[in-house]
């Protein structure tokens, strides 16, 4: 999962070179960052939930996974059109 979390952190940094549309980025720089960084800190929850649980700590994934996923969606879709 971390090494996924990289890939994507990663990608994020390269897309906007090799995008065809570079100049549009400008535009909406804020929201992208904002959804990079949304989307790596759902996907660090999701680590530490799943590592946590596997530990034997008493964390209800049920709840905290969807909760996570839903706000994730909230935000992203409040910024998009």
């Amino acid at each position: 999962m971390p090494i996924m979390a990289i890939g994507i952190y990663l990608l994020f940094l390269i897309i906007p070179f090799i995008d065809p549309k570079k100049d549009k980025y400008q535009q909406f720089i804020k929201v992208y960052l904002l959804f990079r960084n949304i989307l790596l800190l759902v996907m660090l929850g999701i680590y530490l939930i799943s590592a946590l649980y596997a530990l034997g700590y008493n964390i209800k994934v049920k709840i905290w996974i969807p909760f996570l996923i839903g706000t994730l969606f909230i935000i992203m879709g409040n910024y998009m059109g």
